[in-house]
């Protein structure tokens, strides 16, 4: 379905004259269509890989369901895991982009499907964004094609993927090529440049959806983030790039206050497995069992 809909759209752009397509650029589509597809090809057929947090991950995606039918928006607290008590999955993990799958739970997908949907759209996602970002950065589309293959179909990202489940992580991976081609952007780009005052944008965009995802690749871009700005010291302290940077932390910080000031202020003030080093995994089902749920 979304190959369908993604294709009827390239389709309409190349009819209205908005995209000027050429042997070249239909090849490189072609590519790129070639290679999501083949990192989709585990979805196919009637069954869902089991990954490490593959479970965990579904149950979540149930509680989200049930809290959008408890009224709850956003979702912080999901009502039917932990036996019926509830439990703050997204109070502490970021769901904003989970709500997508969550929303196709609420259309009447099964659970199994929602989820390999979504699989299919981060999958997409991150062709595009990886191949947008590299060229950016390498300014030649060859080379940017090759490095969006390149990352697209990393081991890393496929174990991720269809090994791990980790669905926070593998979300986060769209938008690191934004990071890195954002940062590169501010450091490259000389700072008389008419719009360098703008180079913000893009690595906002990226940090955004990091901490909207994934809490531990929040902090490991954090960190290397910071090492970069320390190693590449004598340009981040020139005005015009410090501004750049501060923008980016700001901004990052207002965009993202409706996860961050609850994460913080649960963490801080209430009594949490997390905060003892405790295990809770046996707390996480849901009632109904998820395998009632369809």
């Amino acid at each position: 379905m979304v190959p369908v809909i993604a294709g009827t759209f390239i389709v309409y752009l190349i009819l209205s004259g908005r995209i000027i397509m050429t042997c070249r650029k239909a090849a490189y589509a072609m590519i790129i269509s070639v290679v999501f597809l083949i990192t989709c090809v585990p979805l196919v057929g009637d069954n869902l890989i089991k990954g490490d947090d593959t479970v965990i991950h579904l149950i979540r995606l149930e509680g989200l369901k049930a809290g959008y039918l408890s009224g709850q928006l956003p979702v912080k607290v999901e009502p039917v895991i932990n036996g019926g008590y509830g439990y703050a999955f997204s109070t502490y993990y970021g769901s904003l982009f989970y709500n997508i799958p969550a929303i196709f739970r609420l259309m009447g997908f099964t659970m199994q499907n929602a989820y390999k949907l979504f699989v299919v759209l981060v999958n997409l996602a991150t062709v595009i964004v990886s191949y947008y970002s590299f060229r950016v950065i390498f300014k030649r589309a060859e080379l940017a094609l090759v490095a969006a293959i390149m990352y697209s179909m990393s081991l890393l990202r496929l174990v991720d993927l269809y090994q791990r489940g980790a669905v926070g992580e593998f979300t986060a991976l769209i938008f690191l090529p934004l990071i890195v081609a954002g940062l590169w952007k501010i450091y490259a780009v000389p700072v008389d440049d008419k719009n360098y005052s703008r180079l913000w944008i893009m690595p906002v965009i990226g940090y955004f959806g990091v901490i909207e995802s994934h809490v531990l690749s929040t902090e490991i871009f954090g960190l290397f983030t910071v090492l970069a700005c320390l190693m590449l010291f004598k340009k981040t302290f020139r005005k015009q790039t410090f501004f750049v940077l501060l923008k980016v932390v700001l901004i990052s910080i207002v965009l993202n206050i409706g996860y961050l000031l609850p994460f913080i202020e649960s963490y801080m003030l209430e009594d949490t497995y997390i905060r003892s080093g405790q295990s809770n995994s046996c707390l996480l089902y849901t009632s109904p069992s998820p395998r009632d749920c369809s």
